[in-house]
């Protein structure tokens, strides 16, 4: 035994010092982004691909406004606010009215000037088709002879019309639509875009945490002045603080608790000794599988594997609670006589997770593989370790107290009646057939987190000042090649400018606005050799001295690097390694039935919402973990069969899978989200229950019944401690599991109690 106990805490020791220099080495990424529900990889649809293309765009993303009720402060405070932002070194990018511009605009003039009259603003090309040129030649004099024209002599051979400026003034407007300062109830607002390095989750908290403490100092300083932010970094910050202190409330609290009721139980501090040895054994052990075997790990498969690892209590309970008089003084006999019982109640769990690792979702994995070996890892444990500690069994007024046994003999005489087990089997009946329409999911991932009401109040006065934030829905396009999606975005555009001007959709962003299609740049071309060219270039030479010449056809703007480098979020747009799949942004979309009836019969153009695409993957979760509990009910079944026979067996299995099921019926009652997450709080349900069942049918004839009892009994308050504080959480998901799982093994130990009593006829299996 001394020699397995060295080999173990060898293994435990080479455990840490090997996940120590992974973490350090960052050779395994914490991923707390709720992107990871999309799966984006090679096999996945284009639509999935998209989204988390777009959105992993957004969490880079931040929005601000500076408002005053004097004009020139907003835009001074607005200057001196973006001079801290770019102090910041996450900093990748900044859009605004009062921004430096360097020598983008002169940048931008000289790249799309040599590619001559192919480049039309909307209203141009309009004025053109319907044969109202004179306003364009015109508006042409009035800018070339204007007091503070710039105009050269290259310019304008090169442009004698002046189409490229008006060009450009679009694209301006179209490019994030923070193109100037705006009045709002009476004050000055400046908007303020600003655009992330591609950073670490970290990196992003930290960035978000130092843009507040900038914010805050402006308001001390002056109170007139309102620096209003927004974007999915703050929320995700937000949620991330509110997370860690309800982490270090619940973890203090239960943590005091199990001390506490260890101490009261066995008077001695080597049990709580014993409770802390194996919940770090099992813990060890599953992030060593993690930092083994993957490249990133989510925060929630973390979560969902620590929660799991809570079965290491019951171990740890089920060890020291079952005190052999008789023993040798190391509990080798104590542990020869709950090992049946442990090992039964391990595999049982690891059927649901070999169950879980077998699905194609990433997270499932995840959680499959730090939950199994974590498992793992406090059941050798206790098996390695614990014997050694000297033998410390429950305190005299536990376990030589008659009233307690007692209590126990008419705990088990109240559920022999035959009635107690025959209303149970009602209950699964009704249960069963009620549950289809009963139980109504909602995997809607916006209810899950907690929204901090400050920010939700300020993304909607920015989406009411600038038009932006909002639904972030978007249209994918599919198309055969690059010039095709082109084509079609510019179809898509003359199809929903009614809506924008009849403030159905506050606009779009697509490739074709900033590179028109060469179909579009040879046509306009042409529209205005002929009804601009031809009726005013002499009219036009004549008044500027210089010769008036059709732009050169050969010189067509093409979606080439250098033509994306000027426009940064264009990149966003362009579906990786599929060059005919574009994006189109989507703003301010305020009827959405009517962008669908416009694009209707479009081939090749899909509505996307990213919301609706993370919630259906978090349905295709459950999904699966509804199979995966399927698998575990019948692996179970099988195991539990071979060992107490097909009555027995049977029987033992009702209690945790009553315990579902009873849970499963609670949730609407109490209120609770029906998701992927609480379907996953299942699993732990049925783990914990079978302990209790498998635990007590290993000692249902002998002597320890007792014991057993009272350790069945200390793992449920340790549970229902636990669970019972997360169900006080003020973060929706935190609470819903909570709420589930207290409900959920309260009817597991209950259901355990009732299948598992005596009956006078029963002729009941000892398992020694």
């Amino acid at each position: 035994m001394k020699y397995r106990a060295l080999v173990w805490i060898a293994l435990l020791i080479a455990a840490s010092l090997w996940s120590a220099w992974q973490l350090n080495a960052g050779a395994i990424a914490i991923d707390a982004d709720y992107l990871a529900f999309v799966d984006s990889g090679e096999n996945a649809a284009s639509g999935l691909q998209a989204t988390h293309r777009l959105l992993t765009e957004d969490n880079r993303r931040a929005l601000f406004v500076v408002g005053h009720d004097n004009h020139d402060t907003a835009r001074q405070q607005a200057r001196d606010f973006i001079a801290s932002l770019k102090a910041l070194p996450q900093t990748a990018a900044i859009n605004s009215p009062v921004a430096d511009s360097d020598d983008r605009g002169e940048r931008l003039l000289k790249h799309y000037a040599a590619h001559g009259g192919g480049l039309l603003s909307r209203a141009d090309r309009r004025k053109l088709e319907n044969g109202q040129a004179r306003p364009i030649y015109e508006r042409a004099l009035a800018e070339i002879y204007a007091p503070a024209a710039m105009t050269t002599g290259a310019g304008l051979r090169a442009d004698p019309f002046r189409l490229l400026p008006a060009f450009l003034r679009q694209l301006q407007e179209r490019s994030a639509g923070f193109d100037r300062a705006i009045k709002h109830n009476g004050r000055s607002h400046v908007p303020i875009s600003v655009r992330l390095d591609e950073v670490t989750t970290a990196q992003r908290h930290d960035w978000a945490a130092a843009v507040t403490a900038a914010i805050d100092r402006v308001h001390d300083a002056d109170a007139a002045t309102q620096i209003l932010h927004t974007g999915p970094l703050f929320f995700a910050r937000a949620e991330e603080n509110r997370a860690r202190q309800e982490v270090r409330r619940i973890a203090l609290l239960s943590t005091a608790g199990i001390v506490l009721l260890a101490l009261a139980v066995f008077l001695s501090w080597l049990p709580v000794a014993g409770l802390l040895i194996t919940i770090g054994g099992g813990l060890l052990a599953g992030l060593t599988a993690a930092v083994t075997l993957m490249d990133t790990i989510h925060v929630i498969a973390l979560v969902f594997g620590s929660s799991l690892i809570g079965i290491s209590v019951d171990y740890a309970f089920h060890y020291f609670a079952v005190h052999d008089r008789l023993g040798d003084g190391y509990g080798n006999r104590r542990l020869r006589r709950i090992l049946p019982g442990l090992t039964l109640g391990l595999l049982t769990s690891l059927i649901g997770f070999a169950a879980l690792a077998v699905t194609p979702a990433a997270l499932l994995t995840q959680i499959a593989v730090f939950s199994a070996f974590g498992l793992a890892g406090a059941y050798l444990t206790v098996v390695c370790l614990l014997p050694l500690l000297p033998e410390r069994g429950p305190a005299p007024w536990l376990h030589d107290n008659p009233g307690l046994m007692q209590l126990v003999h008419r705990h088990r005489r109240l559920f022999q009646r035959n009635s107690a087990r025959y209303a149970l089997l009602a209950v699964w009946f009704i249960g069963l057939i009620a549950l289809p329409w009963w139980l109504q999911p909602d995997d809607d991932v916006r209810v899950l987190g907690y929204s901090e009401a400050q920010l939700v109040s300020n993304s909607e006065t920015i989406q009411a000042i600038t038009g932006q934030g909002g639904r972030a829905d978007f249209l994918l396009i599919e198309a055969a090649d690059t010039q095709t999606a082109l084509q079609l975005e510019e179809t898509i555009r003359e199809r929903l400018t009614p809506l924008i001007e009849r403030g159905q959709l506050g606009g779009l962003i697509a490739i074709a606005d900033f590179i028109p299609s060469l179909q579009r740049q040879r046509d306009n071309r042409q529209l205005v050799a002929e009804k601009l060219h031809a009726p005013y270039a002499d009219e036009l030479a004549a008044a500027i001295g210089n010769p008036v010449t059709p732009p050169d056809t050969d010189e067509l703007l093409r979606p080439d690097r250098q033509t994306l480098a000027l426009w940064p979020q264009l990149d966003t747009l362009l579906v990786a390694q599929q060059p005919g799949t574009h994006l189109v942004r989507l703003q301010g979309m305020d009827d959405a039935d009517a962008v669908d009836a416009a694009l209707a019969d479009l081939a090749g153009a899909q509505r996307i919402n990213p919301v609706a695409v993370v919630n259906n993957a978090l349905a295709g979760y459950r999904v699966w973990a509804y199979v995966a509990l399927l698998l575990l009910l019948a692996g179970a079944a099988v195991l539990l069969v071979s060992r107490y026979g097909r009555r027995h067996g049977l029987l033992t299995l009702l209690a945790p899978a009553s315990g579902v099921l009873l849970a499963l019926l609670a949730t609407p009652l109490l209120g609770v989200t029906h998701n992927f997450f609480t379907t996953m709080a299942l699993f732990l349900v049925f783990a914990i229950g079978a302990d209790y069942a498998i635990f007590l049918r290993e000692s249902h004839a002998d002597a320890f019944i007792e014991q057993t009892y009272l350790a069945v009994l200390l793992s449920l308050a340790s549970s229902l401690l636990t669970f019972g504080l997360l169900a006080s959480s003020r973060i929706p998901l935190v609470h819903d599991l909570g709420l589930v799982i207290v409900v959920g093994l309260t009817a597991a130990w209950l259901c355990a109690t009732l299948s598992l009593a005596a009956h006078p006829d029963d002729k009941e299996h000892n398992p020694s």
